[in-house]
């Protein structure tokens, strides 16, 4: 049976693959967050249990919030739980579904994602929390931003979008 949702992982790493330290991010650049909010916004959004507390501001705006995590007895105000990754399939969820993060739940989709929204981080931070499994041979670009830096920390990155080989 087909699903009524597309799976799309939107994630930022730095050269090292790098993604988090001490459940956070390691850098700030104000316009990889402007385009997480304009991708995400409207869109149902998958993040583990970590993730949701890290939020500042819970539950994310315009935006059904789905936290998955192991805990039967987690409660998050303003979200949906769920406690595994075929309860995603009993959700009536319909177009594009983002995965948000962190990295247990980036792996557990990875094979089910069709689409990956890709701030590549060009420098190399302290981090604790990879993406190992990110084969971007995997992958084919349809869009690659010129590199950009960032005003205040003077990061530079760069956006791919990218969508699965088939």
């Amino acid at each position: 049976m087909k699903r009524s949702y597309e799976l799309a992982m939107i994630v930022a790493t730095d050269l090292d693959k790098g993604i988090g330290k001490d459940n956070d991010m390691p850098w700030h650049i104000s316009a990889d967050l402007k385009r997480f909010k304009e991708l995400t916004s409207g869109h149902p959004i998958v993040m583990g249990r970590k993730t949701w507390e890290s939020l500042p501001k819970k539950p994310l705006p315009n935006r059904e919030n789905i936290v998955l995590t192991r805990n039967l007895n987690f409660s998050a105000e303003g979200a949906t739980v769920i406690n595994s990754v075929g309860d995603l399939e009993k959700l009536n969820l319909k177009g594009e579904v983002f995965i948000i993060g962190g990295a247990e739940v980036y792996n557990l989709f990875y094979a089910e994602i069709s689409k990956l929204y890709l701030t590549y981080v060009m420098e190399r931070f302290d981090c604790d929390t990879y993406l190992e499994f990110l084969k971007l041979k995997d992958w084919e670009t349809i869009h690659e931003s010129e590199v950009l830096t960032d005003e205040k920390s003077g990061t530079t990155f760069k956006f791919i979008d990218l969508k699965r080989k088939n």
